[in-house]
C-alpha cells in the first residue's frame, strides 16, 4: 500500500521547466500535466467546491479572502486527493483473500487537523465516521456552515472545536483511529514541529491500529526540502512514515507534486498479541486492505 519512493518533481513542474515537449515521452508528460491542471482548476476562484463522497456531492463553501480567514478557507487539491484515498482506504468493501470474507469498517473515530473548510472531516462524517474537526480562529465558522449546508448535524458524532498545536488549547483524552490533515506542512507559513508533535501525541496515545494520513502539495522551500524534513521530524518522535504509492490513488485526482504520507507507530503496544515483530506495519495492520486503484 505504501512505498518509500524518493521525492521527485515531474508532471506540471517538469513541463513548465522544459517548455513545449518535443518527444513522445514529453508529449505524454504534457498531456498528463494538462489533465492535472484541468481538475485542479475546476473550482479555482469559485465560492463553492463540489467533492464527491459516498456517491453523493459534498458542497463546500470556500473563500479567497486569505487575509481574513487564512489559507484554510480554500479546498486545496491535496485535500481532494486525500479525501478520495481515505474513502477507498477505509470505507469501500474489501475482500480478505484468505478467508474470502468481505469487511467494512464501522464506528471509525476520525480527527481532522487544520480542517479549514471542513472538507476532510465532513467527508468522514458523511461516510458514517465519528468526526472531530479542529482548527483555530474564524475559519471554524466556515467548517460549521459547511456541515449545516450538507445536512450534517453537529453533536456527539460530529464536533467542531479549536485546537492550537503550539498554544493553550489541547485535545481531550479521546482516542482516534484515523488522523487526517492536508496542507498542514507549509513551512513558508507555519513551523512544522508543532504539527509533528500533535500527530505523534495522537498516534502514540491512540489504539495500536491508529494511522495518520497527511497530504502535501510540494512547493520548494529554500531552507530544506519538506518532503524529507517532515518525515524526519516524525521519525524523531517515534513514528514510521511511508509515501502512499501512486497505484493506490485515484488517477483522476492525482498529480506528481501531490504526496500522501501514511504515518503509524513503530513500537508494539502493550497487549498487542497478534504481532510479535515489535513493529507496526500499515500493510499488515490496515483496518481495510486495498488493491491498486481500478475504475473497472
Amino acid at each position: 500500500m505504501a512505498s518509500t519512493k524518493s521525492p521527485k518533481d515531474g508532471g506540471i513542474l517538469e513541463v513548465l521547466r522544459t517548455g513545449t515537449p518535443s518527444t513522445k515521452a514529453s508529449s505524454s508528460l504534457a498531456a498528463k500535466a494538462l489533465r492535472d491542471l484541468r481538475w485542479r482548476q475546476t473550482f479555482l476562484g469559485k465560492d463553492e467546491y463540489v467533492l464527491e463522497v459516498g456517491g453523493e456531492d459534498l458542497r463546500l463553501l470556500q473563500s479567497a479572502r486569505h487575509d481574513e480567514l487564512g489559507t484554510g478557507a480554500t479546498v486545496w487539491p491535496a485535500a481532494h486527493a486525500l479525501a478520495r484515498y481515505f474513502e477507498r482506504r477505509f470505507f469501500l468493501p474489501a475482500v480478505n483473500k484468505t478467508t474470502k470474507t468481505t469487511t467494512t469498517t464501522k464506528g471509525l473515530r476520525v480527527v481532522d487537523l487544520g480542517t479549514g473548510t471542513g472538507a476532510l472531516g465532513l467527508c468522514a462524517a458523511r461516510l458514517g465516521a465519528t468526526a472531530s474537526l479542529t482548527d483555530v480562529g474564524p475559519v471554524l465558522d466556515l467548517a460549521r456552515a459547511n456541515a449545516t449546508r450538507n445536512g450534517l448535524e453537529l453533536g456527539e458524532k460530529l464536533k467542531v472545536f479549536e485546537l492550537d498545536w503550539g498554544g493553550s488549547t489541547s485535545l481531550a483524552e479521546e482516542e482516534y483511529d484515523v488522523v487526517l490533515a492536508s496542507e498542514c506542512v507549509l513551512p513558508q507559513l507555519y513551523p512544522m514541529a508543532p504539527f509533528a508533535d500533535v500527530v505523534a501525541r495522537l498516534l502514540l496515545g491512540g489504539p495500536s491500529t491508529a494511522v495518520a494520513l497527511v497530504s502535501y502539495e510540494h512547493r520548494p522551500y529554500p531552507a530544506f526540502d519538506p518532503r524529507i524534513e517532515f518525515p524526519r521530524l516524525l521519525r524523531d518522535r517515534g513514528l514510521d512514515v511511508a509515501v502512499v504509492d501512486d497505484d493506490f490513488l485515484d488517477p483522476d485526482y492525482a498529480a506528481d507534486d501531490l504526496i500522501i504520507w501514511e504515518i503509524f507507530t513503530t513500537k508494539k503496544k502493550e497487549g498487542n498479541d497478534d504481532d510479535d515483530s515489535g513493529t507496526f506495519s500499515s500493510s499488515r495492520k490496515a483496518l481495510v486492505c486495498v488493491e491498486p486503484w481500478s475504475h473497472a
